[in-house]
């Protein structure tokens, strides 16, 4: 299907995703859809980790603060 999953990183870009959490959450509660409630971590949720093999065999890489 045409556009299927760039939403999400649209929701990233914009630095929109507690809105777009927090809307989703409200309307299965209110809907009552069979649905697993969300969490939103903060700023987190914007930078991904460095896996941790790469920072062993690079020792000029350091963890992101937020994943720390």
């Amino acid at each position: 299907t045409a556009f299927e999953g760039l939403r999400l990183f649209d929701i990233y870009r914009w630095h929109t995703l507690k809105d777009a959490v927090d809307r989703v959450n409200n309307e299965a509660k209110t809907y009552k859809f069979p649905y697993e409630y969300r969490n939103y971590r903060g700023e987190k949720e914007y930078v991904w980790p460095i896996p941790q093999p790469d920072i062993d065999s690079n020792p000029s890489l350091v963890q992101n603060d937020l994943w720390k």
